[in-house]
């Protein structure tokens, strides 16, 4: 019985062991190997106040969008029940890869309207998540 008891300890003791290594799992979220040059997409999230908690998408705002357009990128449910609002981005990096000095995109001076949405946002303490 003893004999019995400790095998079945040590079976279980090595088979955990072994299952370890298989068992981180983030839900949303899956492994992915990346060789020297792979494209890396950077993807943006809403914007929130601590004052007013209101989100507000990345792209109200005066950024730099891609050249593509715009483009919902929620890879989950959790994503869309918790209300993030992710989106694509023209913010694009390279594996192992330094670089410097690229340019992303030009933008005209600001109109009156947007320099003040901008200036409200800023005093609203909005912050990317």
């Amino acid at each position: 019985m003893a004999f019995s008891h400790r095998l079945r300890t040590w079976v279980l003791t090595i088979f955990l062991i072994f299952q370890s290594g298989y068992g981180w799992y983030l839900p949303g979220s899956y492994p992915h190997k990346y060789v020297v040059g792979d494209t890396l997409g950077v993807k943006v999230n809403s914007l929130t106040s601590i004052d007013t908690e209101i989100p507000f998408s990345y792209y109200s705002l005066p950024f730099c969008q891609p050249e593509d357009g715009v483009k919902d990128s929620a890879e989950n449910l959790g994503e869309l029940l918790m209300g993030d609002r992710i989106e694509n981005s023209p913010y694009r990096f390279k594996m192992y890869t330094n670089e410097s000095e690229i340019f992303l995109c030009h933008t005209g001076p600001l109109s009156g309207d947007q320099f003040n949405l901008l200036k409200k946002r800023i005093d609203e303490c909005i912050r990317s998540i």
